[in-house]
């Protein structure tokens, strides 16, 4: 019986090791699973940040680069007078803050609103603006918004084609007249896509010189929703912002996405990969032989009991077999079952 019993204590040992392992794993376990979700809320915080502040920089910058780079050079080269509105041919190439630019590209119409009768004057020499009662409504209500508020220049979207500008002309501190111009929104494009080229709307030391159009995707819409313009990677709201542009520019919504697989550039180790995968297949493993040790211990004691009805003979080779080969309660049972048969069997005379 001496080989039986060590082989009992060795299995026992071995069950005990397991169980010990698996509470280990489920513990080790439950703390990676509950690290790396923490990690990860942090990460997807800090890129929200990002994403906002991205934001805020590039909505600043468009508000510049739409003054100084379309509005103020269209309207420099107005002018009014008793005669009307005048203006160089589409031809002419004006002075912008990046550089000279043709007039036509700028804008596809021009046009003077005199807010008393309502009179619509546009240049000889330029083309006729389609000039609707939207549009007229649209120029009175913008005079007196910018009136009450002081705004020389202020943008509004009528349609979904076009993007109109508005100048406020004042005399003696009463906005008499509006000269404005209509524009494509291609043009709104060009400026927009300009000034995210131009400018970093992430810190360089965050980008490591890694242009914004990789990084940050931009969407700008209408209040209405009509998209306006989109630029870089796939807009991913997962990580994003939203902000608006003001009512001078016509509450033109901004928005602002770090890709997911940016994180990596913008974080060190990136967005942490879920450990809850891991941790399963470990717990598997060891469950498993866990198991197995248990039906192990249990065909050791199953063998043992069959090992003791049977006789001194059968006994003997019984535990000579599970000393050779362990759990072999099937070869035990057989040599039971036969030894019953034999017991059983009438003896010839």
């Amino acid at each position: 019986m001496a080989p039986t019993i060590r082989s009992n204590s060795t299995t026992t040992l071995t069950v005990v090791c397991l169980g010990t392992a698996v509470a280990l794993i489920a513990a080790l376990g439950y703390e990676a699973v509950t690290a790396a979700r923490a990690q990860r809320e942090t990460v997807e915080s800090v890129l929200r940040d990002y994403a906002e502040l991205a934001a805020e920089q590039y909505a600043s910058s468009v508000s510049m680069a739409l003054d100084y780079e379309w509005f103020y050079p269209v309207f420099r080269v107005l002018s009014v007078d008793a005669d009307g509105l005048h203006a160089p041919g589409a031809d002419e190439m004006i002075e912008t803050q990046t550089g000279r630019q043709r007039l036509g590209d700028l804008a596809a119409g021009l046009f003077l609103v005199e807010l008393k009768s309502g009179a619509i004057v546009q240049p000889d020499n330029w083309p006729s603006a389609a000039l609707d009662q939207r549009l007229e409504d649209a120029a009175q209500h913008h005079a007196l918004v910018a009136s009450d508020r002081g705004w020389p220049v202020t943008m509004g979207v009528v349609g979904g084609s076009q993007a109109q500008v508005f100048l406020v002309l004042r005399t003696l501190g009463e906005p008499s007249a509006i000269s404005g111009f209509t524009a494509p929104l291609s043009a709104l494009g060009h400026v927009l896509g300009s000034t995210l080229r131009a400018d970093r709307v992430l810190p360089s030391s965050l980008t490591d010189k890694v242009p914004a159009e990789e990084l940050v995707a931009i969407r700008i819409s209408a209040p209405d929703g009509n998209l306006l313009f989109e630029a870089g990677p796939v807009f991913d709201p997962t990580f994003a912002a939203t902000t608006t542009l003001g009512p001078r520019l016509a509450d033109l919504r901004l928005e602002a996405a770090i890709p997911p697989d940016a994180a990596p550039r913008l974080v060190i180790g990136g967005l942490p990969r879920s450990r809850l995968p891991t941790v399963v297949a470990m717990l598997t493993i060891a469950v498993g032989l866990l198991g197995r040790a248990c039906c192990c211990r249990g065909a050791s004691a199953s063998s043992c009991e069959c090992a003791s009805t049977l006789s001194p003979v059968l006994r003997t080779s019984c535990e000579h077999l599970w000393h050779r080969s362990g759990c072999l309660p099937r070869r035990c049972a057989l040599i039971a079952f036969v030894a019953a048969k034999n017991d059983s069997a009438p003896s010839r005379s």
